[in-house]
Order: structure tokens, then sequence, then C-alpha cells
């Protein structure tokens, strides 16, 4: 690519043919050493911004994501989604609010809640082998929450906002 440059070859074809040899290009090479330490600290930067632009919040993106950090190979790393309930919360007529729409008679009945007795359920769950962490408790696991930590951290940083997650882990055979 166009932004893939040599700097040492640089230098070295801009002198002119006589002044090319040998203590001259190894002078080139000490002088050219802090531009390229800093081309080289670039384009590591570079790597990774296209590495993390690539992956985006879908699913199979973040399994991918998952599974690139542990350096697995199988997709031993998965993520389920979870179904959603209809709930549809009722209210009594002495907290002063309208009266809620329930049902018609010819669509399926739904569960009536009252505020606060909501079940939060997770948005997807994320199955994780038990050779990357034995327990979601960090005294209990053997590595002691560092890959579980990263799981967390990776799925912090890529999944859409809003959504929210369950870890569970599964015997890998």
């Amino acid at each position: 690519m166009w932004w893939k440059v040599d700097m040492v070859k640089m230098a070295v074809q801009l002198l002119p043919p006589v002044m090319r040899g040998g203590l001259t290009v190894a002078l080139l090479k000490v002088l050219t050493l802090p531009v390229r330490y800093i081309y080289e600290q670039l384009t590591a930067r570079r790597k990774n911004a296209d590495r993390r632009l690539n992956t985006t919040a879908n699913v199979m993106y973040i399994e991918k994501a998952l599974n690139e950090a542990f350096y697995l190979k199988e997709r031993q790393i998965w993520i389920e989604s979870t179904e959603a309930e209809d709930v549809v919360f009722w209210h009594r007529r002495n907290e002063l609010q309208k009266d809620c729409y329930m049902y018609r008679r010819t669509e399926r009945g739904v569960m009536l809640k009252r505020r606060g007795e909501c079940s939060y359920k997770d948005s997807f769950v994320v199955w994780v082998p038990t050779f990357l962490c034995t327990s979601e408790n960090t005294e209990e696991d053997k590595y002691g929450g560092r890959n579980l930590r990263e799981i967390r951290n990776l799925l912090s940083y890529y999944k859409p906002a809003g959504r929210t997650y369950r870890i569970e882990l599964y015997d890998y055979e």
C-alpha cells in the first residue's frame, strides 16, 4: 500500500549515487531511527484501529472478537439470544394514571404485573468454556478471574447500548 514506506530505502534514494557507500547508509540508518520508531508506532495504531472498526456490534462479530482474544479456532465461545417477554403493567385507580389498554379478544393473553414486579431478563447469554474460567467468582476461579475480566471488558466495549448479558460456563469436551 502507499502508506508502507521504508524510511532507510527512501533516504538512500534521496542521496546522490556517488554518496551511497556503506558508511553513509549506516549513518542514514542511525539518523532515521527516531522517524522509523514513530512510523512503526503509527502503523501499529492504524492496524489496531482497523481491527476495531472491522468488528461491529453484531453478534457474530462479538463472537469473533471473543474467540480471537483467546486464540480459539473452533468457536468455543458463542452467544445465544434470549426471548423477550410480553409484559403489560397495570395500576390501580388511586395511582391517578390513565387506564392502559391490555389486549383485544382476538389477541393472545398477556401476563399482567404490577410496577416493580418486572422480571429483568438479559438480552443475550455468552457461553464460555470452563478451560477459560472455572467460576464466576474470582476467588474460586483457577485463573483468578483474569480471563473472565477480559471477556467482560470485551463485551462492554462491543455490545450495543442498553443490552444486558449473562455469562454461562459449560464443560468443553
